[in-house]
């Protein structure tokens, strides 16, 4: 029927003389819907569908738009196959920067209706592709002024803002451009370029985050000005009353479809718009159209002054003052039989409240000692979904301190989640509280359900996923993770972090579990979804969030990077090879989340864990070891990540053939990178985890002359030491691995003479140490011991595998 709708509709555009209105707001409207149902992303059928639906209406807006050019464009036309297609060109964006557009005379109510309609679409566009919405963007800021761009600009500023595709300093230009050309078009008398650039400089002064009273009060006098004076025409005047509005809020129909007053605007300003509007419609002299359009722009503001109120009541839902469930009755939501210890526990609670309720009562401790008591007494019985306003009550009416209360009616909300539920008893009560809370931002909820209490709610998301519907599935999930994100940021805590991992694994395994009499409890297009979300946002966030650079996590990295392992093992192959993240370039950044689930990627694409691991290997070799860093902790960070990324990579497994080119590797790169590198505090880690996992020991080579290790390195060595040791300061961390360098040439010439590779490493390292000694003397004396250090070491591995005394 949709399809049916679109061709009908798409017929009616034929003719250039009418303004078809109603058809491009109609599909404004549709691309809006059906991008705000739920994420586009995913092999969904039904977001395949949307999708698609979604950029052919886009095409259809592009192609008239083209059509009311005076002449047709080529890179309009290209822009509409690639929204077509769904994807962008690589010049299309410098095509569309540069664009020259004029419009076809006699075409002006139906090129505003194109730009009106297309203000709705930008959301959708920045769900497809942000590259095509910055194009289109570009293409419409390019049009002429006069011809109803001022319509779109706000859409287009706020939608390309949002996905940091432009930045305030491009705002700020906008505006700026608006202001010249608003103060022209008066001077010059120019009724359509007026209306246009006042209508989008009120728009856009909502969006900037600079001091933009100037421009404020300009828009405020210019429509002062606009409509007292008879010289001003008609629609100059209309449009003119609109852009009073959208100083004030977003106007319904062309910035938004709601009405909703700006935050920050202020009650001056406010107050100066509803004068001059007031004033006009009560002016009989006027023509009918302007005082017409004042009364709307007075009627837009009363709507804003509700949407203000309703705004207020909704964040208020959960506030004491407003909570209207002050008296909720339990008796009345679930009946116990009489004399039994139920029905003494809800008449004890019932009083309970109602003493909360009055903020007067005396011995408030005691009070909610007993309530948490009584709350977790309830945890095993199946309560009806309607006792979630009970908890609710509790929550609310329970202050920030009273942590006790507020972990026990949370745990009993949770509990009530499982899948466990009486004949007659509808546990939708308890889904939807859940979810509420799940949606909300983290210092509102923390406030309601106390800070210890929200890794009760993430651990639970199996339980909670498995009763919501497949819409709804993946918005929670990524707001329950930002929250534990949120956790780790602002409360220095990763509780909530561990929590939904383990939440996560548990419904990974649940849906892999080969048992054929079990019932699949969630559905494969959330089970995708999740998948998804694990080798995209989530390891994006915890390879900055559970970095060694962060103090929140060092102590504490190993269950979460554990748990979330686990989970990307279960993920399918073809899941993990569809991920741009886990593919994307290694940097600083995501090394110890790469290098840890190094054997896991190395699955993609059917390539060899070898080749991963070489890699990640490689990279961390060429990077160049900081200089004197003077306590800079950028610099500390730096040298932290690479070493302990190293640790983390190092214990990889590798048959013999494997580590043979992996040193070859290291001293190639040695080699031509120079001595300055990472590559030999790799090396020394990769033979001491080789040496002990073989459990090399001198009675295994009796027949060598000289054979002389220490056990230092080798007694701290750990297959989990990357763990273990992130914690250590950096300079300690230094230590260990100079520790491992001092071992390093007496294994390593070990190995090398059974590899049968003397020769060709001894040559290597000759040439490195004989680069390194022409640089001693201006090597500043901050780097003077970590070269000396490493010469003595290259020296030695000469000196072993060949007898050589280089110096």
């Amino acid at each position: 029927r949709v399809s049916n709708l679109i061709d009908f509709i798409q017929l009616s555009l034929s003719d250039n003389s009418k303004a078809c209105f109603g058809a491009f707001f109609g599909m404004g409207l549709m691309v809006k819907n059906l991008a705000s149902r739920s994420e586009l992303s995913g092999s969904n059928p039904s977001k395949v569908w949307r999708r698609r639906t979604i950029q052919r209406l886009l095409g259809i807006f592009m192609t008239e738009f083209d059509a009311c050019l005076s002449e047709s464009n080529s890179t309009v036309r290209e822009l509409v196959d690639c929204l077509k297609m769904g994807e962008s060109s690589d010049d299309l964006l410098c095509m569309c920067e540069e664009i020259d557009l004029s419009i076809l005379v006699g075409v002006d109510q139906k090129f505003k209706s194109i730009l009106i309609g297309l203000a709705h679409t930008f959301f959708a566009l920045s769900a497809i592709n942000v590259k095509l919405m910055k194009c289109v963007a570009c293409t419409l800021i390019k049009l002429p002024w006069g011809s109803g761009k001022g319509f779109i600009m706000h859409n287009a500023y706020k939608a390309c803002l949002d996905a940091e595709m432009f930045q305030q300093e491009d705002l700020s230009n906008a505006i700026l451009d608006c202001t010249d050309v608003l103060r022209k078009a008066i001077a010059d008398g120019s009724d359509m370029i007026c209306s246009d650039a006042l209508f989008a400089l009120a728009s856009l002064c909502s969006l900037s985050t600079a001091n933009v009273q100037t421009e404020t009060s300009l828009v405020v006098e210019t429509i002062q000005k606009v409509l007292s004076d008879v010289s001003f025409g008609n629609d100059c005047k209309s449009i003119s009353a609109l852009a009073g509005c959208a100083i004030v809020g977003q106007v319904p129909g062309l910035t938004s479809f709601t009405p909703l007053a700006h935050q920050l605007v202020k009650k001056e300003v406010s107050l100066s718009v509803v004068k001059v509007l007031n004033e006009t419609a009560s002016n009989d002299s006027e023509e009918l159209k302007c005082r017409d359009s004042a009364t709307i722009g007075l009627g837009v503001l009363c709507a804003m002054k509700s949407s203000i109120r309703r705004v207020r009541k909704n964040r208020l839902v959960f506030e004491k003052t407003k909570q209207i469930d002050r008296g909720v009755d339990i008796e009345a939501i679930i009946q116990a039989r009489d004399g039994s210890v139920l029905e003494s526990i809800l008449h004890e609670i019932q009083a309970l409240l109602r003493m909360k309720s009055q903020h007067s009562h005396e011995d408030a401790a005691a009070t909610n000692n007993k309530l948490s008591v009584l709350f977790s007494s309830l945890e095993l019985i199946a309560m009806p979904g309607s006792f979630s306003r009970v908890i609710e009550m509790a929550l609310s009416t329970t202050s920030r301190n009273d942590a006790e209360v507020k972990t026990s009616s949370v745990s009993l909300l949770i509990s009530q989640l499982k899948s466990r539920r009486r004949i007659g008893f509808d546990g939708r009560g308890f889904v939807d509280l859940s979810t509420r809370l799940a949606k909300m931002p983290y210092q509102e909820l923390t406030d309601l359900i106390g800070i210890g209490s929200l890794p009760i709610i993430t651990k639970a998301i199996p339980d909670l996923l498995n009763q919501l519907p497949t819409s709804v599935c993946e918005g929670v999930l990524k707001n329950l993770w930002t929250l534990s994100q949120d956790e780790i940021i602002r409360n220095s805590s990763i509780s909530s972090t561990e929590a939904f991992l383990l939440g996560l694994k548990k419904i990974m395994l649940d849906a892999v579990k080969n048992d054929p009499g079990s019932k699949q409890t969630i559905s494969p297009a959330v089970l995708r979804a999740l998948q998804k979300a694990t080798i995209g946002y989530i390891f994006s966030d915890l390879c900055k969030n559970a970095s060694p650079s962060n103090p929140v996590c060092m102590l504490n990295s190993e269950n979460i990077w554990s748990s979330y392992i686990r989970c990307l093992e279960i993920i399918p192959v073809a899941v993990i090879s569809e991920s741009d993240v886990l593919k994307s370039e290694i940097n600083l950044g995501n090394i110890y989340g790469i290098a840890l689930c190094a054997r896991v990627l190395s699955s993609m694409s059917g390539s060899s864990a070898s080749n991963r691991t070489r890699k990640i290997e490689t990279f961390i070799a060429c990077q160049n070891y900081p200089g004197n860093s003077n306590n800079d902790i950028r610099v500390i960070d730096q040298i932290r990540a690479v070493l302990v990324a190293s640790l983390a990579i190092a214990p990889q497994p590798q048959s013999e053939t494997e580590m043979k080119e992996s040193v070859m590797n290291i001293f190639e790169i040695m080699l031509v990178q120079g001595g300055k590198t990472f590559g030999l505090e790799l090396l020394a880690i990769k033979v001491a985890f080789w040496w002990e996992s073989l459990h090399v020991n001198e009675q295994s080579s009796i027949n060598v002359p000289v054979q002389r290790v220490t056990k230092l390195s080798s007694f701290l060595i750990a297959k989990n030491i990357c763990f273990q040791f992130q914690s250590l300061p950096c300079d300690v961390l230094i230590q260990f691995y100079d520790a491992c360098i001092a071992d390093l040439p007496f294994k390593l010439a070990l190995l090398c003479g059974r590899w049968r590779i003397s020769d060709d490493v001894s040559n290597r390292a000759k040439r490195i140490c004989n680069d390194g000694i022409r640089l001693r003397a201006t090597t500043p004396k901050s780097e003077a011991r970590r070269l000396e250090n490493s010469l003595t070491c290259l020296r030695d591995i000469v000196q072993f595998m060949t007898g050589e005394m280089l110096f």
